[in-house]
């Protein structure tokens, strides 16, 4: 109702704390361990990294935008294909990436098979484009190296 409001859908990842591990934090834990896992390749979406959420939102806000953003990547993507995206980029063991259904799941909560969203609007507004999977992949990577990990992990 406020009309001066500025609301992001979003769906993103990164780094999570010791209590509760992000998606990526599974899939580049997990692969390090030498452990298979199983990744759906019937779900979609458009995740963002967190850094780069944040930094976007700030833009938004030194632009005085208002109403509904969806704050994502600019690609859609599997789970499966995430995963792929970082075993490659991480120099970890894809082959250790199954892919599953999850319409073959009856033992999961129900949700949408396609959650991804478009965010043409965000990009017209700040003019250019938020970046691809590979890019913020890249990224999440790099925190690693420079440790803020060690930060993000003692939470």
């Amino acid at each position: 109702n406020y009309s001066k409001a500025l609301i992001s859908r979003t769906n993103f990842y990164g780094w999570g704390p010791s209590y509760r591990l992000s998606f990526s934090d599974q899939i580049i834990f997990s692969l390090r361990k030498g452990k298979k896992i199983t990744l759906f390749d019937d779900v979609f979406y458009t995740p963002i990294l967190a850094e780069s959420l944040i930094l976007t939102v700030h833009e938004l806000l030194e632009v005085g935008a208002s109403g509904i953003y969806n704050v994502v990547s600019d690609d859609r993507i599997s789970k499966y294909d995430f995963g792929i995206a970082i075993a490659e980029i991480f120099s970890l063991n894809k082959c250790l990436i199954k892919s599953g259904k999850m319409a073959e799941k009856t033992d999961l909560v129900k949700r949408p098979l396609d959650m991804s969203l478009l965010n043409k609007k965000v990009c017209s507004k700040l003019g250019h484009n938020l970046g691809g999977i590979n890019k913020d992949i890249c990224r999440l990577m790099e925190q690693e190296k420079s440790e803020i990990i060690n930060d993000i992990l003692k939470l």
